[in-house]
């Protein structure tokens, strides 16, 4: 018997009671001890510091921050994810039965315009909230602390009012028992209990040991800066042997000759004489160019180092090509978005695909993310259907060559629907990512796709394949099932 009270309990719904009104999450930009002033902006002379003194005194992340903005090679694989990942976000719910609900989808596309422009205009300055530009603040954020999290802010009457994204790297994480963690956020000397139900975490492969997630960018470290040691080390190389550099040299017999008589009986005499004369001479070539004309007198030779002709003495190449490689592994990224790839290499290769492939991992997490905020939402409305959240993946051919699959495809979706395989909203939903408009005829199990029903001669197959006016329609169908399945019925407490 107790076994039947658990199977009598799915699908039930637990709504909380005292959701929090108005959010409690911080927000990235967010001070509390600082509310009444600006916002620090960016200092304008940070491509100025010392990189290499940085990693012995930065944390991992603060150091992954830095080079998503100043590295090149980093900024060129954040900046190559970001742009193949920007594809639509598609969404649909679905009954506990799993049959596509649009009565919630309608709910779900109210919702996300309410989020998305503003409707009280009373309210002042509203900054860009459309899903494009808070998917593009979550996908950075992903590949900065390699996990998501969002809060959902209501209103007295939980309506969903905002979507605050959440600087993951402010969390902290308990696990007071077995299996159960519950998270703090920690700004400074503030700690906000995040343990409710308004308060969402999605992470891209993180590490099972630990509860903290870490960029996936985060191995590029040691070789970013052991690049940039080697870079270092180059530059005062050429400084000292690569670049022209003009060698004098001070004729001191001819200096003495000009030596006066008082001084000539003094050897101490005469080698400040000699020093004076060795110091006027450096400042008067010290504004001199290699490159520029010399006119002096003969107590003075003049030539020239570090021809054209001569060589640094040490080939960088292959080091700085291992490093390169090392750089381009550590980023899961391909030499064509780093501006390596050599000419005559096929970009639409194995390589490429991989990386697209990844590419399209990256809108996982915040699928998860949207899917549960979104049944939430749908759930405080008094729905029992849930949110499935998915995003396009990432092509990079053009739409011209696509056309030919997409046709197969519906040519494939199409036979389906008149064999009665999928119903009428499944195929637009496949077909257009939109439920089937009322104007357009249930063809659901009908056999139009039949070929023997384009034979004039064969009436009764073209009476049968063709749809009556009595005949239940692929929704009334999906009802009658759902209807035969509801003897365990969803209620919601």
């Amino acid at each position: 018997m107790a076994g039947l009270d658990v199977w009598g309990k799915i699908g039930q719904l637990v709504l909380p009671t005292n959701a929090q009104m108005g959010g409690k999450a911080l927000s990235p930009t967010y001070n509390p001890q600082q509310s009444d002033q600006a916002i620090g902006a960016p200092e304008t002379n940070m491509h100025l510091r010392d990189l290499l003194s940085e990693r012995t005194t930065e944390e991992d992340n603060d150091l992954i921050q830095t080079l998503m903005q100043y590295d090149p090679d980093v900024g060129a694989a954040v900046g190559a994810y970001l742009t193949l990942s920007n594809t639509p976000m598609r969404y649909i719910a679905r009954t506990p039965e799993g049959e596509i609900d649009t009565d919630a989808i309608d709910k779900i596309s109210q919702l996300l315009v309410q989020i998305s422009y503003p409707v009280d205009y009373q309210a002042g300055f509203t900054p860009d909230r459309t899903i494009k530009t808070r998917n593009q603040a979550f996908r950075y954020m992903l590949l900065k602390r390699g996990a998501v999290s969002a809060e959902m802010v209501l209103d007295q009457a939980y309506g969903l009012l905002d979507i605050r994204n959440i600087d993951t790297g402010t969390l902290e994480w308990y696990e007071k028992q077995n299996g159960f963690l519950t998270p703090v956020q920690k700004v400074d000397s503030d700690e906000v209990d995040l343990n409710i139900p308004t308060f969402f975490y999605s992470s891209h492969r993180q590490d099972p040991g630990s509860p903290y997630s870490k960029s996936m960018f985060i191995s590029v470290i040691n070789t970013v800066y052991a690049r940039l040691q080697i870079i270092n080390d180059l530059y005062n190389i050429m400084q000292v042997t690569g670049y022209p550099r003009m060698d004098i040299k001070v004729l001191e017999e001819t200096l003495t000759k000009h030596l006066p008589d008082e001084h000539k009986r003094d050897p101490k005499k005469r080698d400040d004489y000699v020093r004076r004369q060795i110091s006027t001479i450096t400042a008067s070539f010290s504004q001199i160019r290699a490159d520029q004309p010399v006119v002096h007198t003969d107590s003075v030779e003049v030539k020239t180092l570090n021809t054209p002709n001569g060589s640094v003495g040490i080939d960088i190449r292959p080091v700085i090509e291992v490093l390169n490689a090392q750089n381009q592994a550590a980023l899961k990224s391909v030499a064509t978005v780093l501006g390596r790839g050599e000419s005559g290499v096929n970009t639409a290769s194995v390589e490429a695909q991989i990386f697209s492939m990844q590419a399209a991992e990256i809108n996982e997490p915040l699928g998860a993310l949207w899917s549960n905020l979104l049944t939430f939402a749908l759930r405080l409305s008094g729905s029992t259907s849930y949110v499935e959240v998915y995003f396009d993946k990432p092509e990079m051919r053009p739409p011209n060559e696509l056309e030919p699959a997409l046709v197969q495809r519906q040519s494939r979706l199409r036979k389906d629907l008149s064999d009665g395989l999928i119903t009428d909203d499944e195929y637009h939903w496949q077909m257009y990512n939109r439920p089937k408009p009322s104007s357009a005829p249930d063809l659901s199990g009908t056999g139009f796709d039949n070929p023997k029903a384009s034979n004039e001669g064969d009436a009764s197959t073209a009476t049968t394949n063709t749809p009556q006016k009595d005949q239940p329609n692929s929704r009334q169908r999906a009802q009658t099932r759902s209807s035969d399945k509801s003897a365990k019925s969803n209620s919601v407490k």
